[in-house]
C-alpha cells in the first residue's frame, strides 16, 4: 500500500520525517526532497527478519540515532537502526500492551 491508513505518530528523525502508519502495520519514512515514502520497518521494509509488526504503534527516537518502535499489538519495543532491528529487553522484560518509550541520554529505556 502507498497510502497512509490512520498514522499514530509523527517524528523528526535524522532529518527526515517518519510516520507509524498504524493500520497498515509498518513505519514510513520520507527523506527531505523525496516525493514518496520509504518502508522502514514493519510491512514492506529490507530488514533482518522481523517485519511483523501489529496496528497498534508508535514511535520515538533513540539517543544513539536509532529509532524506537513500540509494537503494542506483539507486547514490545523494536529499535530499528542502519535497517537492523532488535527486540528490545528481549527475555528480560515482560511487556504488557506498552504505549510510548523514551531514554535517557545514556541511553536507559
Amino acid at each position: 500500500p502507498h497510502q497512509l491508513n490512520e498514522p499514530s505518530t509523527v517524528a523528526l528523525h535524522r532529518g527526515a520525517i517518519v510516520v507509524a502508519d498504524k493500520r497498515n502495520g509498518r513505519v514510513v519514512q520520507w527523506l527531505p526532497g523525496s516525493r514518496e515514502g520509504l518502508s522502514i520497518a514493519g510491512y514492506g521494509a529490507p530488514l533482518n527478519g522481523i517485519n511483523n509488526i501489529g496496528m497498534s504503534l508508535s514511535i520515538a527516537n533513540a539517543p544513539d540515532g536509532g529509532l524506537f518502535v513500540v509494537d503494542r499489538s506483539n507486547d514490545r519495543i523494536l529499535k530499528v537502526k542502519d535497517s537492523m532491528v532488535e527486540v528490545l529487553g528481549e527475555g528480560l522484560w515482560e511487556l504488557r500492551r506498552p504505549l510510548h518509550a523514551c531514554a535517557t541520554p545514556q541511553g536507559a529505556v
